[in-house]
């Protein structure tokens, strides 16, 4: 069976970047530190505020300034996890913008994406891991992934797919 995939890179993005996973204020990578950096940032303030004399404990000020420098470190190396990967899910989609044609062939002991004038061919027993979800199909092999928008397989196509992938042929 051959089903035809309709390349659009929005059905990419919004499985690659779903729950808010490329922003960097939402990301479940940036939700808590964020969080923390804004609570320890407002008691710095204050403390800088109420502490201008002579008098007031240092030392307070000292430790709070730590707190406040750790968590700009920390929230700093978070944003730059959802930075790499916003990088890396760009080149990937720009790499699918540049091929033309996408094809799936299923047989009855393997299945085959051709892209453009490549063949990658995987048999279902090498198929480790596999996901399926509403929007999308996520299939994981010794050699390669395999991500399959729902929104660019026909209707009838998806339930053809959805059943050779639960079918016997998997070794999952």
């Amino acid at each position: 069976m051959e089903i035809n995939i309709k390349y659009n890179r929005a059905d990419f993005e919004e499985i690659l970047f779903s729950n808010n996973s490329g922003n960097y204020f939402k990301s479940h990578f940036i939700k808590k530190p964020f969080f923390h950096l804004i609570i320890s940032g407002l008691i710095f303030a204050l403390f800088i505020l109420f502490t201008n004399n002579e008098q007031s404990p240092q030392i307070a000020l000292i430790v709070f300034e730590l707190f406040f420098i750790y968590y700009v470190i920390w929230y700093l190396i978070n944003a730059r996890k959802v930075y790499l990967r916003r990088k890396e899910v760009k080149k990937y989609l720009d790499k699918l913008d540049a091929q033309s044609t996408r094809k799936l062939i299923l047989k009855k002991d393997c299945f085959c994406l051709q892209i453009d004038n490549q063949t990658y061919s995987e048999k279902w027993i090498d198929i480790v891991n596999k996901e399926i979800h509403d929007l999308y199909l996520f299939l994981v092999s010794r050699n390669e992934t395999y991500l399959l928008p729902k929104k660019s397989i026909s209707k009838t196509d998806w339930a053809e797919l959805i059943k050779a992938v639960e079918g016997e042929n998997l070794a999952v």
